[in-house]
């Protein structure tokens, strides 16, 4: 909805029903059924498709979704007839946050993507899950938007490197995410919420004691630290190629770009 250019309506032929989403990444099962009762079953509305979630949620600052969560709107999704379908971009920090197998998340969904790349750290990549029927249809919608690659081993190689070898340190990634939130919270200029960073994401926000946005960004990337304004404040992502030596250069160097 918020990204891709659209193309989910563009090209998929799909309309999106946002519904309301929490602090902590969840969609409250009343607004689900509030907005499956509301369809009426006639012509003039679009029957829902699938239930999409995502974990860890982005835009919420890399939330956590609980398999409690998951479960229970898997089985209120079966209830009703509707697939789920998880935006699993960052999945595998979800089940490094929650201290289980990738299989344990998964299970709990239809579908699911995955990102080789977003906390795996491999060059470039992504992976659609589900039944052999669905990803054989998916492979079939790729060929036809052009998205096929015939020399695809190279990148198969990086990706399986990744699968094997980057998940178990994906749990120091957010106890650096974490460390980072808890140096710059006393920064004057700067507002951070510790308790919201269940992964690899921090996102702060800045006081009107601060310079611009814009100008802290630029501060800090010439300083060697690359973050990104992200709605009203800034995200900070913590990755394979991020040490945890380098969490107190971040914070001095954030220290340093709010000062005027």
């Amino acid at each position: 909805f918020h990204y891709e250019a659209g193309g989910v309506s563009a090209l998929g032929g799909v309309s999106m029903y946002p519904l309301p989403t929490l602090d902590n990444g969840e969609i409250p099962l009343e607004a689900m059924e509030e907005a499956h009762s509301n369809r009426p079953d006639d012509q003039h509305a679009a029957p829902i498709g699938c239930i999409a979630l995502e974990n860890t949620h982005n835009r919420k600052g890399g939330r956590v979704l609980s398999l409690e969560y998951m479960r229970s709107v898997r089985d209120w999704a079966v209830e009703r007839g509707y697939p789920v379908h998880l935006d699993g971009a960052r999945a595998f920090n979800a089940a490094a946050a929650l201290g289980v197998p990738i299989k344990d998340v998964m299970d709990l969904v239809t579908s699911a993507t995955f990102c080789l790349s977003k906390g795996l750290g491999a060059p470039v990549g992504s992976v659609i899950v589900g039944p052999a029927a669905f990803v054989k249809r998916a492979h079939r919608l790729r060929k036809m938007l052009g998205g096929g690659l015939r020399q695809g081993g190279v990148l198969a190689a990086m990706g399986l490197v990744a699968l094997r070898e980057v998940p178990p340190l994906l749990a120091k990634d957010h106890s650096n995410a974490k460390a980072f939130a808890k140096a710059i919270a006393n920064i004057d200029g700067v507002v951070v919420d510790m308790y919201a960073v269940d992964s690899n994401i921090v996102i702060l926000r800045l006081t009107a004691m601060a310079p611009p946005r814009a100008e802290v960004v630029k501060r800090l990337q010439d300083n060697g630290v690359l973050v990104c304004a992200f709605k009203d404040g800034i995200r900070a992502v913590w990755h394979l190629d991020v040490n945890s030596e380098q969490v107190p250069l971040a914070a001095e160097a954030l220290r340093k770009a709010v000062s005027n």
